[in-house]
């Protein structure tokens, strides 16, 4: 008698200590259950309920049109600096930045959702106002910090024509914590990128590789940088929100805060000299890609070339530009040179030869 009033007295306090989310799992489980059980690995699972996050509306399969999507606004209740810190960065602005680019409106429909908007959902336009799509880097619905702090984690989206993560996996960095996959020794992405787990995930250069003029920058490398701006604008990526600094004094900070991130491992003297390396990157590889974007317009403007030959080019060379600076600043010799630096110069001579054969 003793054991089992011992035994529902325990069975009542699970209850009242977690009635709803006991409750409602039992009822998702039957529809849903590999959600559900992701859920119960979940640590919110002690405190979060069903409910909690997609409302009580939806109680069948004939009412799953009013069930609550879990949006930013949402985690925002529990996790009000996390959202504040993301709303204030780049990728919150993700699903903005396609309606900017020209080539995003010439592709198929079903080109676009496959490709473009399955990684810049991540700043998805949710119709409450808030936005951003948490589960783009916590995969529901077991939501684990500890997988949004692998790098793997940036993978799925920072890759191809956005490289950073195969920059990553290809450089020492990388390499290393691949072999020992400990962060203590070698950083991850979100070790430089994401300082005390800032969510804003911002750089000094930008998506785009700009900055406004520096105080000391000769003329010349400030015509280079004002050149590459409008080129990039033209094409359409640099219209798009937050892809670069609007003022040397923001660069700075962005700068020093990696700056802070590099010395948590290396010597001051050492970061500063491997970024400086990166800056000179940006420099060298805007020079090459203006000269591609001068001629390639001027075949166009000849009308030696049509607008989808046109965007073809730029937006190839482009991709190397990116691979020749985001790899200098990642360690990847691989992207700074032969992916970068070195497709980027092939990139020229191949239009200076169409050009010329297409004048004879």
């Amino acid at each position: 008698m003793f054991k089992r009033t011992v035994l529902l007295t325990t069975l009542a306090f699970i209850f009242i200590l977690f009635p709803v989310q006991m409750a409602y799992a039992a009822d998702c489980l039957d529809c849903h259950q590999g959600i559900t059980k992701n859920w119960q690995q979940s640590k919110m699972a002690a405190t979060v309920s069903c409910v909690d996050c997609h409302g009580n509306r939806h109680t069948n399969a004939s009412n799953a049109d009013l069930v609550q999507r879990a949006t930013p606004k949402v985690c925002a209740s529990c996790h009000p600096e996390q959202v504040e810190q993301f709303s204030a960065g780049k990728h919150a602005y993700g699903f903005d930045a396609l309606a900017v680019v020209p080539n995003y409106h010439a592709i198929p429909e079903v080109a676009a959702e496959a490709g473009c908007e399955g990684c810049h959902k991540v700043g998805y336009n949710w119709p409450d106002g808030s936005k951003g799509r948490c589960d783009s880097c916590h995969a529901r619905h077991t939501f684990s910090v500890a997988e949004a702090l692998e790098p793997e984690a940036c993978g799925n989206c920072h890759s191809g024509d956005h490289p950073q993560y195969n920059l990553y996996t290809n450089s020492k960095h990388g390499m290393f914590y691949a072999i020992t996959a400990d962060s203590s020794r070698y950083p991850t992405c979100q070790t430089c990128h994401m300082v005390d787990g800032n969510h804003k995930a911002m750089t000094a250069w930008g998506f785009i590789g700009y900055r406004p003029p520096s105080p000391q920058q000769n003329p010349g490398d400030r015509r280079i940088l004002e050149q590459i701006k409008a080129a990039i604008t033209e094409i359409g990526p640099a219209k798009a929100p937050q892809v670069y600094r609007t003022s040397y004094a923001e660069w700075e900070t962005e700068r020093q805060q990696m700056l802070t991130a590099c010395t948590q491992c290396h010597a001051e003297s050492f970061a500063k000299e491997r970024l400086e390396l990166g800056d000179k990157m940006v420099l060298e590889s805007s020079a090459l890609y203006v000269q591609i974007y001068g001629l390639t317009n001027q075949m166009y403007t000849e009308g030696l070339i049509d607008a989808k030959t046109k965007n073809s080019l730029l937006r190839n060379a482009l991709a190397h530009r990116f691979s020749a600076y985001m790899g200098a600043f990642h360690g990847s010799h691989e992207a700074a040179w032969d992916e970068g630096y070195l497709a980027l110069t092939d990139d020229l001579i191949k239009v200076r030869d169409t050009y010329t054969q297409l004048k004879k």
